[in-house]
C-alpha cells in the first residue's frame, strides 16, 4: 500500500492517480477508482467533477462507496485500486448514525489489501491549524489522525505532497 498525504489543493490526487496508473501499466492490470465523497453539496459536486476530469481517459473503472470499501472485494480482485479519499470515508462514517463503525475502517482496508494487487490511498492533512472550536470536529480529526497513523504504519510507502512536490516520509519511489 502507498499512502499519499497532503493538504487540500496540494496536488495529492493527481500524484496518487499518476502512481496507480504507473503501477497498472507496469503490471498490465486494470484500474479501479474507489470514490468516497458524498455528492451532497455544490462544493462536493464541483470537486467530483474536477476529479472525473483529472482521471478522464486513464482507464479507471469507478466504484462509488461512501463507507465500506470491503463491499467491493470481488470488483477489486487482482486490480490496481486508488481510494480517494480516506478523510471523506472517515467523515461519512463519523458523522452518521454508524459512528461506532469507525473502529472497523482499518480491518476494512486490510480486506481490500488482501484482494487488490496494488492499492494507493489518498488522505488529507487537516491538522495544521490545530484544535477547532467545534468538539465534534476535533473528535473527527482525532479519529482520522489515528487511522492515518495506522495506515502509515502498514504502508510500504508514505508520500506527502506539498505544493506538488513529493516528500517521502517512508519508503521510496517504487512505481516507475
Amino acid at each position: 500500500m502507498i499512502l499519499v498525504y497532503g493538504a487540500a489543493g496540494s496536488g495529492k490526487s493527481e500524484a496518487a492517480e499518476n502512481i496507480i496508473v504507473s503501477l497498472a501499466k507496469k503490471e498490465n492490470l486494470p484500474l479501479v477508482y474507489m470514490a468516497t465523497m458524498e455528492n451532497t453539496s455544490e462544493a462536493a459536486k464541483e470537486r467530483i467533477k474536477r476529479h472525473r476530469k483529472l482521471r478522464e481517459g486513464k482507464g479507471f473503472f469507478t466504484i462509488e462507496e461512501m463507507k465500506k470499501l470491503s463491499n467491493h472485494l470481488t470488483e477489486v480482485k487482482d486490480k490496481c485500486v486508488l481510494v480517494e479519499c480516506m478523510s471523506n470515508l472517515v467523515a461519512n462514517i463519523f458523522f452518521s448514525d454508524e459512528k461506532e463503525e469507525i473502529k472497523n475502517v482499518k480491518e476494512d482496508v486490510r480486506k481490500l489489501l488482501r484482494e487488490a494487487k496494488e492499492v494507493v490511498i489518498v488522505t488529507n492533512n487537516i491538522f495544521e491549524e490545530g484544535k477547532s472550536s467545534d468538539e465534534m470536529c476535533d473528535e473527527y480529526m482525532k479519529a482520522l489522525a489515528k487511522i492515518n497513523m495506522e495506515l502509515a504504519d502498514e504502508a510500504e510507502c508514505v508520500l506527502e505532497i506539498c505544493r506538488g512536490e513529493e516528500i517521502f516520509l517512508k519508503g521510496d519511489k517504487c512505481w516507475t
